[in-house]
């Protein structure tokens, strides 16, 4: 909400933050007289091509009232990073170990960057040409990777000898981080989580 306080200054309140995936870049908190850029339907997207995120393209900036030729126009190389196309973080990671056999079932949930704000409770649509995730076991919460896997499903079955192969013996508690992958951008920004298993 933005409300006019007098000439040239708004007092802006009830923001939304973390949108369309850009949590990654919140900072909390935000100091007093931080910048902002106001977003409005004057700014559009790069019509880019796949092949083209990564190049270092040419841009000419202006007003739309002058020429491209007129000396109000400035030009920059600019390499798109396609960040438009990268996979927002998988949500809700948990598991749930067999007390009987020591196995681990691991699950999360995805999102989409298309379609997903719906509250009817279904499936949001995939967003991508398959589904594809990235998950690291690691060595302690933030350490190194002891283990990495694909899977095509929002889950891993992650059994004791796994475990055994790893840690040198079945786990309590699993650290890891899972990220969605797309055949375009690759891997997106991963979520962590330290699974527990309560009961024990």
């Amino acid at each position: 909400m933005a409300a006019l306080v007098e000439a040239g200054t708004y007092d802006l309140s009830i923001l939304l933050r973390g949108l369309n995936g850009t949590e990654g870049a919140m900072r909390d908190p935000v100091p007093a007289g931080a910048r902002f850029l106001l977003v409005n339907s004057s700014v559009t997207a790069l019509n880019l091509r796949p092949d083209d995120v990564g190049l270092a393209l040419n841009y000419k900036y202006g007003p739309v009232s002058e020429s491209f030729e007129s000396d109000t126009y400035g030009s920059v190389s600019y390499a798109a990073q396609g960040l438009g196309l990268r996979p927002l973080s998988p949500v809700h990671i948990q598991g749930k170990r067999d007390a009987a056999t020591g196995d681990w079932f691991l699950e999360w949930i995805r999102r989409t960057r298309f379609g997903g704000d719906s509250w009817e409770g279904l499936e949001v649509p995939l967003g991508e040409d398959v589904e594809l995730y990235r998950l690291d076991i690691l060595d302690e919460p933030g350490g190194s990777v002891l283990r990495s896997v694909d899977s095509n499903t929002p889950s891993f079955a992650y059994s004791a000898a796994m475990q055994s192969d790893d840690f040198g013996a079945p786990q309590w508690n699993v650290p890891l981080r899972v990220a969605q992958v797309s055949p375009v951008y690759g891997p997106g920004p991963a979520s962590e989580q330290l699974i527990w298993d309560y009961q024990h």
